[in-house]
């Protein structure tokens, strides 16, 4: 009997799939229905899913945490009800061939921290409704802005109407809105007519498999131990710390064993993922267990 499979999963999305086609098609390859995925990408756009399978699905929030990087066309002179190419053209504005300066000092006005309007076809909810369903049934609905972060928006290449962008930002940023607000930005309008995500953290594309690999494959390219970079700082744990650990107890912080006040981090014994921790008082502490024992 094959045991069932832990680890994390990198997944070269392609276009028209849905984020839960990807994860509905591993269970069957992977045999498991523990499996989930770390950050939506609609049909139309491409790339980096981050899989967990087993056990790793508790290291769900650290993952949908970290910083995202797509690369996006966007496209002038046409806005959409969706912000993106499966809308409906909504309005046509002439627009001059771009020029590159002024394009690159409306890029500026989305650097840092920024309010953003997500897309009213969007799976907010707003009244206890996802925003979507309100827009397909053609309401109005006042989209709540929010506080994003874009640590780099930098223009790749341009023609005469369109521009290819690289954009590494926060969780909960909308290449879409971004799209949508640099058309107006440059005195009209503009909708993201692509999109493909190339990392999440320290996870790239690169390393990513396509969905049409055997099980084989797919179980060998899971990602364990101390390849399972989350964003949390790894610590390694001596067998008597593992044990105490594994029985609730808290243990003291070593020399060579530092977690900063408020901060989280994740305790390995051996390769094996033991706990998600945290320092309290100058020790450290579980705060989610793997259930393992020494």
């Amino acid at each position: 009997m094959t045991s069932k499979p832990h680890g994390i999963l990198l997944i070269d999305k392609e276009l028209e799939w849905t984020s839960h086609d990807v994860v509905a098609k591993l269970r069957g390859i992977l045999g498991t229905k523990t499996i989930g995925h770390t950050g939506t990408l609609d049909p139309l756009a491409s790339g980096l899913l981050v899989i967990l399978v087993g056990e790793y699905t508790r290291l769900s929030n650290y993952v949908l945490a970290q910083e995202k990087t797509y690369e996006t066309e966007v496209t002038f002179g046409r806005s959409t009800t969706t912000d993106d190419a499966e809308g409906e053209i909504v309005k046509m504005v002439e627009m001059p061939a771009l020029n590159e300066k002024a394009l690159k000092e409306s890029l500026e006005l989305f650097n840092g921290t920024i309010s953003q309007r997500p897309p009213a076809y969007s799976a907010i909810s707003v009244g206890g409704e996802k925003l979507y369903k309100k827009a397909r049934r053609g309401e109005e609905v006042d989209v709540p802005l929010r506080q994003v972060h874009v640590s780099e928006i930098s223009l790749l290449e341009m023609t005469a109407e369109t521009c290819r962008l690289r954009i590494r930002c926060s969780k909960g940023t909308y290449i879409r809105s971004i799209a949508r607000d640099l058309g107006e930005a440059m005195g009209g309008a503009a909708f993201c007519s692509a999109l493909r995500r190339t990392a999440v953290g320290e996870f790239s594309v690169s390393e990513a498999l396509k969905i049409g690999s055997t099980a084989e494959a797919h179980r060998a390219s899971l990602l364990t131990g101390l390849s399972a970079k989350v964003g949390l700082p790894p610590i390694q744990l001596q067998k008597q710390e593992a044990m105490d650990l594994s029985h609730g107890k808290k243990i003291g912080c070593r020399a060579d064993v530092q977690i900063k006040p408020g901060e989280l981090a994740l305790a390995f014994y051996g390769d094996e993922i033991w706990a998600i921790v945290a320092e309290h008082q100058g020790e450290i502490i579980v705060k989610r267990g793997f259930g393992k024992q020494v």
